[in-house]
């Protein structure tokens, strides 16, 4: 799908993306998935192999998995590339769906590219949350059963961004935000990204599980975690 006005795709809990192609989506997330209002079951949804590339959109996202469908689905092989906003998943509960969901499952991340290099919108790009986002509020409806694994992939920027940017704007670009994961059992491992936010030991879930991810937040230096 190329040069579309609104969302690439606009999809119910379920469904299966594998060998697309999205370019220069102007306006909202390139494609978002959605859990039906007032159902609470949450099949899976299968996003693979696919391309985003958003150099000059309107709000960037990528992928944006809300109304709870993010619970039970996999992300992997895509290439997030020029996104704004690559990736974010939000719970449910509110607006038209105020279900509260107690269905448990996974959700995976893993083994996806995400690269910022060239970007037309500087001032669209320099706010918002961060690369890979949970975002929305806290995951009040789930315990320990449910499962996220966010593992082997590559959230990074290159030499050929814009000096527009400074440091705080390139990790913006290359960061993975989990803090509102506050229930869920979260695994975090052999990741490549700027930095990782976390739940705390003060959370239902004291904390993230965090395994061989290299951090690039400090010019030429890099660290485990």
């Amino acid at each position: 799908m190329k040069r579309t006005v609104f969302r690439g795709a606009n999809l119910v809990a379920g469904c299966t993306l594998t060998n697309n192609i999205f370019d220069h989506v102007e306006n909202f997330s390139a494609v978002v998935v959605q859990c039906r209002d007032l159902v609470s079951e949450i099949p899976h949804t299968l996003f693979t192999d696919n391309v985003m590339s958003l150099e000059a959109t309107t709000h960037g996202q990528g992928l944006s998995l809300y109304k709870d469908s993010w619970r039970n689905a996999t992300v992997r092989h895509n290439i997030f590339y020029n996104c704004q906003r690559a990736h974010s998943y939000q719970p449910g509960g509110s607006g038209s769906d105020n279900l509260k969901r107690t269905e448990t499952h996974e959700y995976k991340f893993d083994n996806n590219l995400v690269v910022v290099d060239k970007v037309l919108d500087i001032q669209g790009f320099k706010s918002g949350q961060k690369s890979v986002s949970f975002n929305g509020a806290a995951d009040v409806n789930v315990d320990e059963t449910q499962q996220v694994k966010v593992r082997h992939n590559t959230v990074v920027t290159t030499n050929s961004i814009s000096s527009a940017f400074d440091m705080g704007g390139r990790l913006q670009l290359s960061s993975i935000d989990l803090r509102k994961l506050q229930r869920s059992s979260v695994l975090v491992e052999g990741n490549i990204a700027s930095f990782y936010s976390a739940s705390t030991g003060g959370d239902p879930n004291a904390g993230h599980t965090h395994s061989n991810n290299l951090t690039t937040k400090y010019q030429n230096q890099g660290a485990l975690s």
